[in-house]
């Protein structure tokens, strides 16, 4: 997927978040992701369907979780993500064996 496909995904989810979650990002942050978005790319997602539903790119996921592990979370909260990916991929190593 090419960068701008893919800030124009996160655009639009970050749209339907709304601003309680843009304005915890870094201006210049969200104002890359709005300008070098690819603007032909208007594929629309829906607050009321779950992400499976939605068809979005694994690109567009890592970034979201990012966004969500860097700025949007408190102490507690990334803490149990940061346990969470650990387990996960303790569990990847694994099958990988």
């Amino acid at each position: 997927m090419e960068i701008p496909d893919m800030y124009s995904e996160v655009y639009e989810i970050l749209n339907i978040l709304g601003e309680e979650y843009i304005n915890k990002l870094p201006k210049k942050l969200y104002m890359n992701i709005s300008n070098y978005r690819n603007k032909n790319n208007t594929k629309k997602f829906y607050i009321d369907r779950s992400i499976q539903e939605q068809d979005l790119n694994q690109e567009t996921l890592e970034f979201i979780t990012f966004l969500d592990l860097k700025y949007w979370c408190n102490d507690n909260e990334r803490q149990v993500l940061m346990d969470q990916y650990e387990e996960n991929q303790e569990r990847f190593e694994e099958k990988k064996t």
